[in-house]
């Protein structure tokens, strides 16, 4: 099962929080909405998501992560890729 962690951060503009991804290989990570915030890397088990734009009410961004792909192995198995995420509160300035 692929997990991140942490699943949920508050941040303000210009915080971060370090993401971890377990339980999958070859990693590969997207923000739902890139105006708001961004990642250190689309690859890897650990990536950094920067806040870059905060409104001024909590907004969500759904960070996800997915691992594996469909392959097909020399046994003519299947592995369906596997799906994470972590939602990230974009705090407000004026809270």
């Amino acid at each position: 099962m692929l997990e991140v962690s942490p699943s949920s951060a508050r941040l303000r503009r210009g915080q971060t929080v370090l993401l971890r991804a377990s339980g999958g290989d070859n990693y590969i990570w997207e923000v739902q909405n890139p105006e708001l915030g961004s990642l250190s890397s689309r690859s890897g088990s650990a990536v950094v998501y920067t806040a870059l734009n905060c409104l001024p009410s909590n907004v969500s961004v759904r960070v996800f992560v997915y691992s594996g792909g469909v392959s097909v192995s020399t046994n003519d198995t299947v592995s369906a890729p596997q799906a994470g995420y972590a939602t990230i509160v974009h705090v407000g300035t004026d809270q």
